[in-house]
């Protein structure tokens, strides 16, 4: 919204704004790859990254916008505690040369035989950071990351509360972990604290105050946890779960040669690899946390693992308490793709087996990445058919009659409904819903609110509803957790047919089935 309102609402904007954000998801991947892996493996992840990530979804979705601050929030919090560390190692140096410099204190110094082994360990395994990439741990204090870890943690709960949820639970999981094993090299003060105090709050604080000065602090807390009850739950689904239909699996798996299956398979097994990756994050916390305990990890890796990985389980639950399915691991592919750059590197991921099947597994992560990415690009490529929409020129794969159509004879700024789902028509044809909900899908939504839209439409004498007869053929494979009731018992679907005819059967550049239709008594359009 703020950048519509700055640039203009129009389809070049939002498009500028997602190469922004890939761009920039590439930056932070790359950034705290590096602190681990070698500039080869870190390239080599963000290359991936690019690929497949955006052209995933390339569509304007607050998911994007939260695993932005995401990405924001793990670089700071990493450097806050790198900062943290050097603070640490700065005054003990101070205490070793007031000792040297006073020879009494030196029985007062505590110098431990594993203090220097931990030293040797740490300069044998440095940190591998870009110079020209990475800012100096002096440029800023310990409490200036910590406020910033905390400010892009809150902002990411505004955008996304469950994903934001699960990053502060994942930070204190880290945090704690960190501190208990860090044998007092890295101990967070009350500055500290009180900084990423501060900046959890401020970004709350400064939301429920605004709310609160237009009278509307009670809608949005009602609006806020309204998801945890209905959205959530219809949207419930398998580990791992691919949207597929029934057709699509044949066609993919069980139709054409052997050769071209195995293409297939080869192609979509990124699908199956990615839900995995925050399990082998989980697993390899396990792993880095013993190491850690044992000494055989530098103090400062074993820190940075220890809080990416628990940043990545955090966020891990966030997707499977909302939808766990192949798009949501997707949305977080800048983090959990980290789990790519630590196996294609293996510093320290040690055994033997684990070595010898390193160069196998790197190979066939880029070959099994690369077809999908290349599948993205064959895809985007298909789409020959330009449409002048109200919003700019799009290009889709076949002609959209819903959008030329609704153009032709709806003016700019009326009002119309889309039902049941699709609301990007309201965006590309410039009209408005006449309910103040985005869309109401069946099952989503409660029948008080059925009710309530069924109101709104009425009193607003909506002239034209945009209606898919067939959505509930979708709902099987999409959202397969979606009460049968819901599905049979249709009061909105039912009032549109009794005060609605049809006037013209129109299509989508999906091969989606609309129906143009007119509230009875009026005319329908002449062409």
């Amino acid at each position: 919204a703020l950048l519509f309102r700055i640039f203009g609402s129009s389809m070049l904007v939002v498009r500028t704004a997602l190469a922004v954000y890939g761009g920039l998801f590439s930056v932070f991947t790359y950034l705290l790859a590096r602190r681990v892996c070698s500039r080869w493996c870190a390239l080599l992840t963000v290359y991936l990254l690019t690929i497949t990530c955006l052209p995933w979804r390339f569509m304007a979705l607050h998911n994007w916008d939260s695993t932005l601050w995401v990405c924001a929030a793990i670089y700071c919090a990493v450097r806050w505690l790198e900062a943290v560390a050097d603070r640490q190692a700065a005054g003990s140096r101070r205490k070793a040369e007031v000792a040297q410099s006073f020879p009494p204190l030196e029985t007062l110094r505590p110098l431990p035989e594993s203090l220097e082994k931990s030293r040797r360990l740490r300069k044998a395994r440095s940190l591998r950071v870009s110079s020209l990439l990475s800012l100096s741990p002096r440029l800023w204090s310990p409490s200036w990351w910590a406020l910033a870890t905390g400010s892009f943690a809150s902002i990411t709960v505004l955008f996304e509360q469950s994903k934001g949820a699960g990053l502060i639970l994942g930070f204190v999981l880290g945090i704690a972990l960190v501190t208990l094993l860090g044998r007092g090299r890295i101990w967070l003060g009350a500055k500290d604290w009180s900084a990423l105090g501060a900046g959890l709050l401020w970004p709350l604080v400064l939301t429920l105050a605004y709310f609160a000065a237009h009278h509307a602090l009670h809608p949005m807390l009602v609006d806020w946890f309204w998801p945890f009850h209905h959205y959530t739950s219809v949207n419930r689904v398998p580990y791992g779960y691919q949207d597929w239909s029934s057709v699509s699996r044949k066609e993919m798996f069980y139709s054409g040669s052997l050769t071209t299956r195995l293409v297939t398979l080869l192609t979509v097994s990124p699908c199956f690899v990615i839900p995995v990756l925050p399990i082998v994050a989980v697993v390899l916390l396990g792993y880095w946390v013993f190491g850690a305990r044992r000494g055989m990890l530098a103090p400062e890796r074993a820190a940075h693992y220890i809080l990416v990985c628990s940043s990545v389980a955090g966020l891990l639950i966030s997707v499977i308490l909302v939808r766990a399915n192949i798009i949501h691991f997707v949305y977080l592919a800048p983090i959990f793709y980290l789990v790519l750059a630590w196996l294609m590197d293996g510093a320290d991921i040690h055994g033997r087996l684990v070595t010898a099947m390193r160069p196998l597994v790197t190979i066939l992560i880029l070959v099994a990445f690369t077809a999908v990415g290349m599948a993205f690009v064959v895809r985007n490529r298909s789409g020959h058919e330009r449409i002048k929409t109200r919003r700019g020129w799009v290009t889709a794969p076949a002609a959209d009659t819903v959008v030329q159509y609704t153009q032709a004879h709806v003016a700019a700024g009326s009002k119309i409904l889309v039902y049941p789902y699709l609301p990007l028509y309201y965006y590309l044809t410039a009209t408005y819903s006449p309910t103040r909900f985005e869309y109401l899908q069946p099952g989503m939504n409660t029948r008080k609110q059925d009710e309530e839209a069924i109101r709104e439409v009425e009193t607003s004498r909506a002239r034209v509803v945009l209606f898919e007869p067939g959505f509930d053929e979708k709902i099987a494979a999409s959202w397969p957790n979606t009460p049968m009731g819901f599905i049979a018992n249709d009061p909105v679907g039912d009032y549109i047919l009794a005060h609605y005819r049809s006037c013209k059967v129109l299509q989508s550049a999906g091969g989606w089935r609309f129906l143009f239709m007119i509230r009875n008594g009026l005319a329908c359009p002449k062409k």
